[in-house]
């Protein structure tokens, strides 16, 4: 385990953009690669696997959220806050890792058939994790 720090961005749909600077701790271990970090949107994890090309993303905090992205594939999430438990789909695309670089996007719906359908689209996100060298 290693301790960085990490600029993460973050875009959506109404093209609000976020940046954060943070220090994260990044574990490498075969094909994995694992950054745990306080942002201001909570407690957050997102590990890469390489051979898959796949993420892992969870974060605890107003909003908890666990959820795999692949590329173009979807998946399923429960999104649960003080107000609010319920299922989203996204589809996943445009995963980029490079040496100590990490992005992807995702497209979030409210339902399997819009997702199929490409209708009704909720959000576009777009993140990136880069460590500050």
């Amino acid at each position: 385990m290693e301790s960085v720090k990490v600029s993460i961005k973050s875009s959506d749909l109404s093209k609000k953009i976020t940046k954060e600077e943070v220090m994260a701790e990044k574990i490498q271990k075969d094909n994995l690669l694992a950054y745990s970090y306080l942002s201001s949107l909570g407690k957050c994890t997102l590990i890469y696997d390489k051979i898959k090309n796949s993420i892992h993303f969870q974060r605890l905090g107003d909003v908890n959220i666990k959820f795999d992205i692949f590329n173009n594939k979807h998946s399923s999430f429960i999104y649960v806050n003080d107000q609010l438990k319920t299922e989203f789909f996204l589809l996943g695309n445009n995963i980029i890792y490079k040496s100590n670089f990490l992005s992807f996007r995702y497209s979030l719906y409210d339902s399997m058939n819009n997702l199929k359908n490409n209708n009704n689209i909720i959000n576009k996100i777009y993140i990136s994790i880069e460590e500050i060298i």
